[in-house]
């Protein structure tokens, strides 16, 4: 957080739970200074989810990262249109998700100081909002400066907004007629550009899934872990229980012994009978 919030673009530094105050604070500030249109500016601005303060935090405090995966969704849409620039596919794919995961690492360790811990669908939230706006070009320029006003809502993202991917047209076999009355009645197969946009989005949904599952195997270690400590505990117990039997026993056994011998000795009133 900024030591002072002196313009409506210091908010997007803010963290959620001071967010509230810290608008207010500023548009008085800007309105008692005469300064109209910085107070609506202001005003305008939404209080941040958990999930999108902690990108724009990531921006602020990285830009370098945040530039190279920019870069990185770039080179795999390239790479995805059959542009040369985008290189190997899967090279770019690979070191998109590389960033893609540091990004989200870097973030979620950012809300740490500020609240309880990270759930699944704040983690999802998270990384669906760096992927669509590292990919979107009409939301680059707010990522990199930390000013992004929302979330990306939406489950999966057109990556190939604005470019149209390079295609080949097929010759025509010989003896076939014209492709309308070729596969006339058959229903128009899907464009290059539906069907890349069909595989980011889906590569969208396996990063969350993935991210799920990571979350719940975190989980289940956990859980082990406390069933393993309590296991060793009750164990530990178990023995010291049979350690204070075994004493006990010990104990009754040694008393039994002391009151037979008391009972076989001759008494004092006994023995100064015989003495006499």
């Amino acid at each position: 957080m900024p030591e002072k919030v002196e313009r409506p673009a210091d908010l997007y530094a803010v963290p959620p739970e001071q967010f509230t105050a810290a608008r207010q604070a500023l548009v008085a500030s800007l309105r008692k200074a005469g300064d109209a249109a910085g107070a609506a500016e202001a005003a305008a601005i939404k209080r941040p989810t958990r999930a999108l303060w902690a990108v724009n935090q990531l921006a602020r405090q990285d830009g370098t990262v945040v530039a190279r995966l920019i870069d990185a969704a770039e080179r795999l849409k390239m790479a995805q249109l059959g542009r040369r620039p985008g290189g190997d596919m899967r090279e770019a794919s690979e070191a998109y998700q590389a960033l893609l995961k540091r990004c989200e690492e870097h973030a979620r360790a950012l809300l740490q100081p500020v609240g309880p811990g990270l759930t699944v669908a704040v983690r999802n939230r998270l990384t669906r909002t760096l992927a669509a706006a590292a990919a979107d070009p009409a939301l680059r320029p707010a990522l990199r400066e930390g000013r992004l006003p929302h979330e990306v809502a939406t489950a999966g993202f057109d990556v190939f907004s604005g470019v149209r991917p390079l295609t080949r047209v097929p010759s025509r076999p010989k003896g076939t007629g014209s492709a309308s009355t070729a596969a006339a009645g058959q229903p128009a197969a899907p464009s290059d550009h539906e069907r890349l946009g069909r595989l980011m989005r889906a590569r969208t949904a396996l990063a969350e899934a993935q991210a799920g599952t990571v979350e719940l195997v975190r989980t289940a270690a956990g859980a082990r872990r406390q069933a393993d400590e309590a296991q060793r505990a009750a164990e530990r117990s178990k023995a010291e229980e049979e350690t204070a039997s075994r004493r006990v026993a010990e104990a009754e056994q040694a008393l039994h012994a002391a009151e037979s011998v008391d009972s076989c000795s001759p008494s004092e009133d006994t023995r100064e009978r015989e003495d006499r």
